[in-house]
């Protein structure tokens, strides 16, 4: 036991409960069990550098020369504490030998130690997830556990909003006056999914369908401009349960969406009837994050929802090929652009979720 733990090799129990095993079986007797965090001791053998490899004995070499030595050296020292079998760790091993409390020899599950090798192998080293061993309940617990449905780990989300719009207006060529906005509406559609390292029913992953619409109304000084925005865009979305206690919980999301449809058609008309209309385009991307509060089976098995979003939009360029027909009324009476600068907007909003 002195010398065994004089060259033993040290790891440490990665999981929260790892039986010690009597032979190396998993059918064996367990003799002990190791916590979270013990250091164990291995057997020497288990930590041989790899830069040795070529200078070990073949396992039939090693074998020909212990059977040919094995009964003189019995004769010269004979001592039965001697062990008879050598053991040798074999690379991929699904046990590794050590010892337990009272110093005997003991085996442990592989893929439960994490070894100090002291070089770069301990960088691939895997640790299993989630844990096999642990059975422990995360609280809250869920209502009528154990007699509950098991979910399928997926969520439907869809909200109403209504909220701020920064954007700026097109540089028309006579001053603004006067100027009326309305509220910026928006509708997102979320479908989303349990990512599967996961233990405690937190983490959302999945996909976002937005839709933004706004218009504005801007008084020059001898026309009168409306814009009418639709944005429709699409992209990845987490979700994070970062607060849960029994019905109630609060979210946070994350999500960056790329604006497949970004259109602003301006109008201009004067009050003696001529008018005209283009319509300006550009792909854009949006950054978005939001908190809301969610109270399950508010309605039966619908979960209401009700939360502040907000988002950012980097600077780009609207344009449009459509030649003018009053040229006065714009910038460049062919194909026309004008720069969209960043903005920062933020919206409330409502909505219901279901859960399968």
């Amino acid at each position: 036991m002195m010398s065994f733990n004089t060259f033993a090799i040290e790891g440490v129990v990665t999981v929260l409960e790892a039986p010690l095993f009597q032979t190396p079986s998993i059918t064996s007797k367990v003799i002990q069990h190791l916590r979270k965090g013990d250091v164990v001791y291995l057997h020497p053998s288990t930590g041989a550098p790899e830069e040795y490899e070529d200078l070990k004995l073949t396992d039939e070499e090693e074998l020909h020369y212990f059977n040919a030595s094995e009964e003189s050296y019995r004769e010269e020292f004979n001592d039965e504490f001697i062990e008879k079998n050598l053991y040798k760790h074999q690379e991929g091993s699904e046990f590794l030998k050590t010892i337990d409390k009272l110093g005997r020899d003991a085996y442990v599950l592989r893929e439960h130690i994490y070894i100090y090798y002291q070089d770069e192998r301990e960088f691939s080293q895997i640790t299993p997830k989630p844990d096999p061993t642990d059975y422990r309940l995360y609280e809250p617990i869920p209502e009528n556990y154990p007699f509950i449905k098991e979910q399928e780990g997926f969520r439907g989300l869809i909200t109403l909003g209504i909220g701020t719009q920064a954007t700026e207006s097109y540089p028309y060529t006579e001053p603004i006056t006067n100027t009326g906005t309305i509220a910026r509406k928006e509708v997102n559609i979320i479908w989303s999914r349990r990512t599967r390292f996961d233990q405690d029913n937190r983490y959302y992953w999945g996909a976002l369908f937005s839709i933004n619409a706004f218009e504005g109304k801007y008084n020059l000084e001898t026309r009168l401009a409306r814009e009418q925005w639709l944005k429709i865009g699409i992209g990845p979305v987490l979700t994070y349960d970062f607060w849960k206690k029994d019905r109630i919980s609060f979210v946070g999301l994350t999500s960056f969406v790329g604006n497949l449809v970004n259109t602003n058609s301006i109008s201009q008309e004067e009050p003696a009837g001529a008018s005209e209309k283009r319509v300006y385009k550009r792909f854009s991307f949006i950054p978005k994050a939001a908190t809301y509060i969610r109270l399950d089976n508010a309605i039966d098995t619908l979960d209401f929802v009700a939360g502040l979003s907000l988002q950012t939009e980097l600077t780009y360029n609207m344009r449009t090929s459509k030649t003018a027909e009053n040229r006065s009324w714009w910038r460049n009476s062919a194909s026309d652009s004008y720069e969209i600068p960043s903005t920062f907007e933020m919206a409330l909003f409502i909505g219901f979720q279901s859960s399968i």
